[in-house]
């Protein structure tokens, strides 16, 4: 379940897919690539994840992409430099809340893998691919009292030690969300709390670390998400339900996620 924040920051795309209306522009924004995940029942499988792609007018059929035996969510996905598609979740196995994670093209994908993480408790995954084709994830994980935010990328063929974003603390960090900067790098948000009020962290990457970013700087991709929300497609009829699906995209200012709520 999203929080407060992140429902609220998102209440533009949702007036949008509530009532499914196109909104038109003086200069409509466009998608190189446009994509749906998201988790649904359809019955014999039980809960999975799948994906679709929209093309000129009409939104593919859904592709399964997992094959969990008790319940799959949180699932998140981004576009690669190479085109393919990279899709993480979560997954509950004997009562632990594991990460998995799968690769795609043209409609065929990998067997879904874990991520080890050292926790049995992972959720609110996010996923994106940085200039040099290098993935990267955040999440959330509690492995003592607090939840904490976590992040891993891929060196050499594997996922690198999960290690935490910020110090130390004792109060819940939720919510974190990754995307692609216009400039080609990666930026990263959370919910945390300072002096008991809920606040929002910005980080992002600068090849070596997570540096501290300043407000506008959020504010600026705020702008051009609600540019994207204003271009999306209706919604198709297979979408159960809509908190358990996101968009994600490829266009002029890089690659990233539109939560539908």
């Amino acid at each position: 379940m999203r929080s407060l924040f992140a429902v609220l920051s998102s209440l533009v795309l949702l007036i949008h897919v509530s009532n499914a209306v196109a909104v038109s522009q003086t200069k409509p924004h466009t998608f190189d690539e446009l994509n749906l995940v998201w988790t649904a029942n359809y019955g014999e499988e039980g809960e999975q994840v799948y994906t679709s792609s929209f093309s000129k007018t009409k939104w593919s059929v859904p592709v399964q992409v997992s094959s969990a035996t008790e319940r799959v969510f949180h699932s998140s996905a981004t576009v690669a430099g190479d085109g393919s598609h990279w899709i993480v979740w979560v997954q509950t196995e004997k009562k632990k809340k594991l990460l998995y994670f799968s690769t795609g093209k043209e409609g065929q994908w990998s067997k879904p893998s874990q991520i080890i993480t050292g926790m049995d408790d992972n959720r609110n995954v996010s996923i994106v691919i940085d200039s040099k084709g290098h993935p990267f994830i955040v999440w959330t994980g509690a492995d003592k009292t607090y939840s904490d935010i976590f992040w891993s990328r891929i060196v050499q063929a594997r996922w690198s030690t999960a290690l935490k974003v910020h110090g130390n603390n004792k109060v819940p960090d939720v919510d974190p969300l990754l995307w692609n900067t216009d400039n080609g790098g990666i930026a990263l948000s959370w919910q945390t709390f300072i002096d008991g009020q809920p606040v929002t962290a910005f980080l992002q990457w600068d090849g070596k670390s997570w540096v501290e970013k300043e407000r506008r700087f959020m504010e600026s991709h705020s702008a051009v998400q609600k540019l994207r929300s204003k271009s999306l497609p209706l919604l198709p009829k297979f979408i159960q339900e809509l908190y358990k699906a996101d968009f994600f995209y490829k266009d002029k200012y890089g690659t990233g996620t539109l939560p539908l709520i």
